[in-house]
């Protein structure tokens, strides 16, 4: 134990240099992380950085549109001003989801009633 003590009292200014290197490190992933931050949330909404999805045509398919993530993306592309194919499994959910997506956008929908857990 008294070996140890000898070797960390001869090599202290070699740790602290390993310590200040280690939190320059950490400091720098903190600001690194906040700048991607404010770039993906903050100058994104301010400049036309995204990618227009109606330029890379006039329909998207959107499988699982009825609730959760399908149905998000579904409103926000049709909202972009693109066309909508819901896909999902059931036809009474897609009937309500199209309604919803007709009255807040302008877009045309087609509803496709499929299971793809079938195979």
């Amino acid at each position: 134990m008294e070996y140890i003590a000898n070797i960390l009292e001869n090599n202290q200014k070699g740790l602290a240099y390993i310590g200040v290197v280690y939190i320059c490190y950490l400091v720098l992933k903190v600001l690194f992380g906040f700048l991607r931050a404010v770039r993906s949330f903050v100058l994104a909404q301010l400049l036309p950085l995204g990618v227009n999805p109606a330029k890379l045509g006039k329909w998207a398919v959107v499988t699982g549109a009825t609730d959760g993530i399908g149905k998000a993306y579904a409103m926000v592309l049709a909202k972009k001003g693109m066309n909508v194919v819901l896909i999902s499994r059931s036809s009474e959910k897609l009937a309500v989801v199209a309604e919803e997506i007709a009255s807040a956008t302008k877009v045309q929908i087609k509803c496709i009633t499929a299971d793809f857990s079938g195979g």
